[in-house]
């Protein structure tokens, strides 16, 4: 009997011990699908375009959120197994840019020669480490009412953001606002106003700022003339004296109740305002200098990258998605899930506003990230670096 019972407990041994090697291969086999810097709206759309295309792919791969705490480069060297990461193009990104493959030359000729150019490195290897999908700009929605005045169509002057107070008269609170208390609208807000000048905060400057971002120790010249524009704009009047606390729900109401003629905001804030709102605005380019060299477009840019050494001979469909993700097909597809501009030159856009998008970003010199994009590797980072700012804004710059 007791020989019966050794004979047993040796079987469930090794069964016990082929399952538990059974579940650690399979653990090595599974590959990620990575996901950093983006909103949910976002990553669903991608993730649904994807399973569209290849229903079986989350038996070949997980879906992985990058903790925006977490840089980039660590979650690739603790995560090997990642396949695929798709974000907005950031510093994080660009710093863990020696875990991915270099995308041929000939990928890039669909695409506007704008993304030729590179806001972090204008190194060709260096800049081709990820591929653009998506553009999230910034916009004006300018009142139609207002625009007409202006003798606007479908662009503004400069100028135009001072003699829109004058053409608003009375019955408008303030001519310009903002969601500035969202820390991604703040940074729009800013990147937008430096583009509008003719100004760039290169990257070692951007680089320097998101590590330090005390401005009354080290603030960039190009970061204090854009900050005291905004603050002249706010004691003008032109600007909400309450911008960089504002939120989407507040620009939304004073859009519905004619209370400003003009907010900047990215597209896809728009997309979350009522159409009857937007009926009644104008969708505006933002007034970008005639110079070529100084035309940098403000804008989120969603692409995607893929691991070095990632064992394709063994998991074929890691080509397929590949060879997928370069298609103008797909680049309609996840515009259209996504409701944001697509990045191909030919690409069927889903409306007027993706369209225009589109080409803003086709007829500029480079897209730039927002700043905080720019600047910051971390969640933490922006934090700190957007309270720094409306500091400095609340007290308009006064011991600075």
């Amino acid at each position: 009997m007791r020989k019966y019972f050794s004979f047993i407990l040796i079987g469930v041994l090794v069964i016990t011990a082929g399952l538990a090697s059974l579940s650690c291969t399979k653990k090595q086999e599974t590959k990620y699908i990575a996901f950093y810097s983006l909103p949910a709206e976002t990553i669903q759309a991608v993730q649904t375009v994807l399973k569209d295309r290849f229903p079986t792919i989350e038996k070949s791969f997980e879906w992985r959120i990058i903790d925006p705490e977490l840089p980039v480069v660590s979650f690739m060297e603790q995560n090997p197994q990642t396949v695929f990461v798709f974000s907005s193009d950031n510093r994080g990104l660009f710093e863990a840019r020696e875990s991915f493959i270099r995308h041929p030359a000939e990928t890039f000729q669909p695409l506007p020669s704008t993304f030729l150019h590179h806001f972090f490195t204008q190194e060709d290897d260096s800049s081709s480490y990820a591929f653009p999908l998506l553009l999230d700009p910034v916009k004006l929605a300018c009142s139609t009412a207002v625009a007409e005045k202006l003798n606007r169509g479908s662009y503004m002057l400069y100028e135009d953001f001072e003699r829109i107070q004058h053409a608003t008269g009375s019955n408008v609170s303030f001519p310009l606002a903002c969601a500035g208390g969202i820390d991604e609208q703040l940074f729009a807000m800013i990147s937008s106003v430096a583009s509008m000048q003719g100004l760039l905060l290169n990257a070692d400057t951007a680089t320097a700022l998101g590590k330090n971002p005390d401005l009354h120790t080290s603030c960039p010249p190009v970061l204090k003339t854009v900050l005291d524009t905004l603050v002249a704009w706010r004691q003008q009047g032109i600007l909400h004296p309450e911008w960089f606390r504002l939120v989407e729900g507040d620009v939304a109401i004073f859009m519905e109740f004619n209370s400003t003629a003009l907010a900047a905001l990215p597209l896809s804030a728009s997309r979350r305002l009522k159409r009857e709102v937007l009926e009644h605005f104008t969708t505006m380019q933002l007034p970008l200098p005639d110079m070529l060299v100084k035309k940098n477009m403000p804008a989120t840019t969603v692409v995607w990258a893929q691991a070095i050494q990632t064992e394709e001979e063994k998991f074929p469909i890691i080509g397929e998605i590949r060879s997928f993700l370069y298609a103008q097909e797909t680049d309609e597809l996840l515009a259209r899930a996504a409701h944001l501009a697509p990045v191909f030159a030919a690409a069927q856009t889903e409306d007027a506003e993706a369209s225009s998008g589109r080409y803003w970003a086709a007829s500029s010199n480079m897209v730039i990230p927002f700043l905080g994009d720019a600047a910051c590797v971390t969640a933490a980072e922006k934090k700190q670096l957007a309270e720094s700012i409306r500091r400095y804004l609340e007290v308009n710059g006064v011991g600075y």
